[in-house]
């Protein structure tokens, strides 16, 4: 349970973004992966809700495969969302601004 409320607090707390590039390509991959990274934060908190049997168990090691998937670790992930999140939030409000 420990290690759910962690990763919940890492992926909601936003740091800003290392070096922008402002590519098209990255609009694209920066969302996907903030996308990502909202499913995680939905499943914590569905987890957190419910309780369901297992459920700390199952998020916990779908997210393990996954981070390694990416050949990370799930300290990194938590971090690469951290990061993806924050440059999601500050690309959204720059193109709010040329409304």
């Amino acid at each position: 349970m420990r290690i759910i409320a962690v990763l919940l607090f890492t992926v909601v707390t936003t740091t800003a973004a290392q070096t922008p590039d402002l590519s098209l390509q990255s609009f694209l991959v920066v969302g996907k992966a903030a996308g990502a990274c909202g499913i995680l934060t939905q499943q914590l908190t569905f987890q957190e809700t419910t309780q369901m049997s297992g459920g700390n168990e199952f998020v916990v090691r779908f997210w393990t495969t996954e981070s390694a998937r990416l050949g990370m670790t799930l300290e990194q992930y938590a971090e690469h969302c951290k990061r993806s999140v924050s440059a999601y939030d500050k690309m959204f409000q720059a193109a709010e601004q040329l409304k």
